[in-house]
């Protein structure tokens, strides 16, 4: 699964940013950082130990219109396509890059939430 969602660090990350911890699947501390599908926790009251190991998908739809998804033979690259719509990212700044396109596109929302260039709904 860790090819498909994002890391610990950065499921970490985006909950300490405020983002809703809904997904699919979390980084467990109950059962030493594994990742598991959201039906384990369905009875418990408590999710302090639980992060969101979003998916690509689940992300994208968080993210502003304009960003994208590329691969070239190594990496994944996510940016912002059109200046006009997403004026906030300058040249130097319009893209993150990863190995995997989960923690790609979580870097973005990073990005953009840390710069406030995005409010969380």
């Amino acid at each position: 699964m860790e090819k498909y969602t994002i890391s610990l660090e950065l499921s970490k990350k985006l909950k300490e940013l405020g983002v809703k911890q809904d997904s699919e699947f979390y980084h467990s501390g109950r059962y030493d950082d594994a990742i598991v599908m959201k039906c384990y926790f369905d009875n418990f009251d408590n999710m302090d130990k639980e992060y969101s190991a979003f998916l690509t998908g689940e992300l994208f739809e968080m993210l502003p219109r304009g960003c994208r998804l590329i691969k070239d033979y190594k990496h994944y690259y996510v940016f912002v396509d059109s200046y006009q719509t997403n004026p906030f990212l300058d040249k130097k700044n319009n893209k993150v890059e990863d190995k995997t396109s989960a923690n790609a596109t979580a870097k973005l929302l990073i990005y953009l939430i840390e710069n406030k260039l995005m409010e969380l709904k």
